[in-house]
């Protein structure tokens, strides 16, 4: 059975891609795992602009990070969205509060499935994934970022959305054909007093 259904109590947006899919964002229950396990091994066997380039990621430690984020994102200290079209999930992103001194800090990740690039999905992910950080996460100030140097698409979409760039760290990635620089990047949400 297919647990991709839309669950409107944890929906958080419904709408179309650029191209007229059907998308809708939600929360994730336990039911998905599967499905994160499944799209988590898809995304690293791309080798794209992921931390995963092709290591396979156990059922286990799948369910493991799920119901970790669960228990984050009812203290309110995550978000964890999935973006579904058909009964399928073809983007996912968080945002995770950081700790101690950095405990202002949410940490975002986001991902999409290749065949699904290109329609605006990261967008809509980004800006709901936002939205939620600053309803949900009373504590985040700032959202960080890490993206790949090469990843050109990713940076301008980010840009756009008011990160800013403020490190680079050469040859921080390393892939199959070589490496690439990480660019560090910030995006202020309240003021910081100093």
């Amino acid at each position: 059975m297919n647990t991709l259904t839309m669950q409107s109590e944890k929906c958080v947006f419904t709408g179309q891609t650029k191209t007229g899919k059907e998308i809708w964002i939600r929360y994730p229950s336990v039911m998905d795992v599967a499905d994160m396990w499944s799209y988590i091994n898809t995304i690293s066997n791309e080798r794209t602009f992921v931390r995963f380039q092709g290591e396979a990621i156990s059922a286990e430690d799948e369910k493991k990070y799920l119901l970790s984020q669960l228990d984050k994102i009812a203290n309110r200290q995550s978000i964890l969205l999935l973006c579904c079209h058909e009964q399928k999930l073809i983007a996912m992103a968080s945002i995770e509060m950081q700790s101690r001194t950095n405990q202002h800090i949410g940490a975002l990740h986001i991902s999409v499935a290749k065949k699904f690039r290109g329609e605006g999905i990261g967008s809509l992910l980004m800006q709901s994934a936002m939205d939620e950080a600053v309803k949900r996460m009373p504590k985040l100030e700032m959202i960080t970022f890490c993206v790949f140097s090469n990843n050109t698409v990713g940076r301008k979409m980010y840009k756009n959305f008011g990160f800013i760039e403020y490190g680079v760290l050469p040859n921080g990635v390393k892939l199959e054909e070589g490496y690439a620089d990480r660019i560090l990047m910030y995006k202020p949400i309240k003021k910081c007093e100093r």
